[in-house]
């Protein structure tokens, strides 16, 4: 693991851009919320944690997201106690850099579109 995670830091700080996504998973105990450190560590970044339960709407989601900068690393502890909605809009944001917010409600709802850097 370490050899394909320094293969992916150091092709990254070669291109002079954000690593990919890396997806940690593993039982309690296993490090996760250290290789996030050394991979911020590693790429010269600020480190953003939060947790998956701690995100309930959507909305939490794109206020974190929103604030984040360019480069900087987002660590989500406990991802898959994220609420349904929130995980949608993560795939989303994960593929496209952007977000939808949805202000108003029924029929007269609007959608706004928020790039992210």
């Amino acid at each position: 693991m370490r050899n394909q995670l320094s293969l992916v830091l150091e092709s990254s700080r070669m291109r002079d851009t954000a690593a990919d996504h890396v997806l940690l998973s593993g039982p309690p105990g296993l490090g996760k919320t250290t290789l996030s450190m050394i991979i911020a560590a590693e790429m010269a970044a600020p480190l953003r944690i939060s947790s998956g339960p701690a995100i309930q709407h959507a909305g939490d989601l794109a206020a974190i997201l929103s604030s984040l900068t360019e480069g900087e690393v987002l660590f989500i502890d406990e991802i898959h106690r994220m609420s349904r909605p929130a995980e949608e809009m993560l795939y989303l944001a994960m593929e496209d850099f952007r977000v939808d917010i949805i202000v108003g409600k029924g029929a007269g709802a609007t959608s706004i579109p928020l790039e992210l850097p």
